[in-house]
């Protein structure tokens, strides 16, 4: 992605969660460490957001109204572009049992963090999926 200087940013990551507050701090978060942001609070805002701008990484909560993390993850899988299929998705959730895990791994999603996240683990994750 270029700035409207023409000048290179940083990979830019899609945050999609229902709750505002959590989109501010993932993005407090990670902003410091030069990524560019997009953000919605739902999968099928997510899709239309993706139509305009591919990112390099999605960040979603799975539990959210409309589209859930799960069914954008399918979406973007079978999406008709190679470039939106290979995106690196992290899917999110303060429900904690194994099922949430494996069913994130089988819609199609690279990881799976738990809420509350810890920053570090985050930001190593972000690194890995972003070859940086």
């Amino acid at each position: 992605m270029t700035n409207r200087e023409g000048a290179r940013s940083g990979p830019t990551i899609l945050l999609v969660d229902d709750n505002r507050t959590n989109r501010l701090v993932v993005r407090a978060y990670l902003v410091g460490q030069g990524y560019e942001f997009i953000d919605t609070s739902d999968g099928a805002d997510a899709l239309t957001k993706i139509r305009e701008t591919v990112p390099d990484l999605v960040i979603s909560d799975i539990f959210m109204p409309a589209l859930d993390g799960w069914e954008l993850v399918k979406a973007l899988r079978s999406d008709r572009r190679p470039e939106v299929r290979k995106i690196p998705i992290i899917l999110a959730s303060a429900k904690h049992d194994a099922d949430v895990e494996r069913r994130s791994k089988e819609a199609g999603a690279d990881a799976f963090i738990k809420k509350p996240i810890v920053w570090q683990d985050l930001a190593k994750l972000v690194r890995e999926l972003l070859g940086r």
